[in-house]
């Protein structure tokens, strides 16, 4: 998938998303600058809180800030996640975590 924010995913505002046995690969945000952030995900605006099981966010990229995920007020708990191979312009390959934001991974490959 091609997007301008979040490749695969854009969630914004209060949001609770469980993954399990999931895969996010090769998706990329590229804004309509070229500046999108968030390769695989970008989530936004609020307390969101994201929890993945069991899944893998690799050769993802991003044309600004965070190959894999973008978070900004965000919660990510992990366990058993691959995150590998993933791009940014900027900062972040994996991972650009910004403003109240936690990634949290037990058992995972970052």
């Amino acid at each position: 998938c091609v997007s301008t924010d979040g490749g695969a995913m854009m969630i914004n505002g209060n949001v609770s998303l469980h993954l399990i046995n999931f895969s996010m690969h090769r998706n990329r945000a590229r804004g309509s600058n070229g500046r999108g952030n968030g390769g695989a995900l970008k989530a936004a605006v609020g307390d969101n809180t994201i929890s993945m099981h069991s899944g893998s966010v690799n050769d993802n990229s991003a044309g600004w800030d965070g190959g894999g995920f973008h978070l900004l007020n965000s919660r990510i708990d992990a366990t058993n996640l691959s995150l590998n191979g993933n791009t940014a312009v900027r900062y972040g390959g994996g991972a650009f975590l910004t403003t109240k934001s936690t990634l949290a991974a037990l058992n995972s490959s970052i």
